[in-house]
């Protein structure tokens, strides 16, 4: 993936981890759905983390969680990008699509532009609504097997 505009790079994967480590220039992140694929734990620059970090008013620690979309660099190791931190977070946003036959659609969020959150219908069904286009919902992000951001514990956002 990358720059090259190759095949297999029009879906960004996302990850979740934990910061293990924070340096001057740098800082690494944790990510037990790369063990095994990778040899390190992934990088990321000291000042995407920092802008990410006051844009959603947090501090830079060791064990803060967070997901990002990853991408391998020049030298084959994963990097980290656009960081969005969990904190146990409620997102808020508006079920831009929706597939009532196939039974998913996606959520746009402000803080995580430019990406769609997948929703499933049974979780629309789980706390007792049906989706529509615009509707307005918050929910808790989640990183699928498949590397995709993904809505968990939603709900109407009601006013």
């Amino acid at each position: 993936g990358g720059k090259d505009g190759g095949a297999g790079d029009e879906r960004k994967k996302w990850v979740s981890g934990t910061v293990v480590s924070v340096l001057e220039k740098h800082a690494y992140i944790r990510c037990p759905m790369l063990q095994g694929l990778y040899e390190n734990d992934v990088y990321i620059h000291r000042n995407v983390l920092d802008k990410a970090a006051e844009a959603n008013g947090v501090e830079i620690e060791k064990d803060l969680e967070l997901v990002f979309p990853l991408h391998i660099s020049n030298q084959g190791k994963p990097q980290a990008s656009l960081p969005v931190f969990l904190a146990d977070r409620q997102f808020v946003g508006r079920i831009a699509r929706w597939n009532e036959e196939k039974g998913f659609g996606f959520v746009t969020v402000e803080e995580i532009p430019g990406q769609d959150i997948y929703i499933h219908k049974s979780i629309c069904d789980k706390f007792g609504f049906p989706a529509a286009i615009n509707m307005p919902v918050s929910f808790q992000l989640h990183i699928s097997k498949q590397f995709c951001p993904q809505a968990t514990n939603l709900a109407e956002v009601i006013g």
